[in-house]
């Protein structure tokens, strides 16, 4: 019985990661409108925007490099995007955070699978944004089980050893 749990939580939660964009369900509608007015800029717009600080394009702009979406696929700089973004005290850093968890849940070339750092990511998104209207609670908390659920032996002493070192 225990191995068709995990296999509903698995398909639900892979149904969610493929169909998911923004993880931004409940979001604020400025922010919404932010993200979607960005999807109309060409590449060169976005990065004109990005270098200039616009947290709306930095975001676009990583998750066209995520996916591949009119440009070559770059998960690393995808993630370098995400990672500057993530790193402010604004709204947006909240979907960064969840992007990042989510870019290391899938993988994206040539950044690999890494169930330990998607659980880390998501773990520090419900930590520090568990209760803010920004986040879509449920399907962090979906992708923040599905990978603890998916962990190996192995990984789960990876982890419990890099919770022991971080303060």
């Amino acid at each position: 019985m225990r191995w068709f749990y995990f296999l509903v939580v698995g398909l639900v939660c892979c149904g969610q990661i493929a169909c998911s964009t923004l993880d931004v369900a409940g979001s604020a509608p400025i922010i919404e409108k932010q993200l979607t007015a960005q999807k109309t800029l060409n590449i060169n717009d976005l990065s004109t925007k990005a270098k200039q600080g616009d947290y709306a394009s930095t975001l676009e702009l990583a998750r066209r490099y995520a996916e591949g979406d009119g440009i070559n696929q770059n998960g690393e700089t995808a993630l370098n995007l995400y990672q500057a973004v993530a790193k402010t005290r604004s709204d947006y850093a909240i979907i960064a955070q969840t992007r990042i968890g989510r870019l290391y849940l899938e993988g994206a070339t040539p950044i690999k699978q890494n169930i330990i750092e998607a659980y880390l990511w998501f773990d520090l998104v419900i930590t520090n944004h568990g209760k803010d209207a920004q986040v879509d609670n449920e399907r962090v908390l979906r992708y923040h089980n599905f990978a603890r659920l998916n962990m190996t032996d192995a990984e789960r002493v990876e982890l419990q050893n890099r919770q022991v070192q971080s303060p």
